[in-house]
């Protein structure tokens, strides 16, 4: 029973090292690549996204105004 608990806890401990193995390789490719993608374009494409929807923000309006204006002028033809 004792052999089985040790022989269960190498398995264990063999799988846990391979998987922190593997983790250390992860975060080192991740640490690469994060040297090649700088925080700066993260940050600009932040930015574009903000006035991405600033911009569909103003189109909205923009048809809503002219929706008004055009609703105003076929009531004025119309004498409504």
């Amino acid at each position: 029973m004792v052999k089985r608990a040790a022989k269960r806890d190498e398995d264990i401990n063999a799988r846990l090292a391979v998987i922190e193995e593997r983790l250390e390789t992860v975060l080192a490719e991740l640490a690469d690549i994060r040297k090649h993608i700088p925080a700066t374009m993260v940050e600009h494409s932040e930015r574009i996204e903000v006035l991405e929807r600033s911009v569909r923000a103003i189109q909205w309006l923009g048809g809503i105004l002219a929706t008004a204006l055009v609703a105003a002028f076929i009531g004025h033809i119309l004498g409504v």
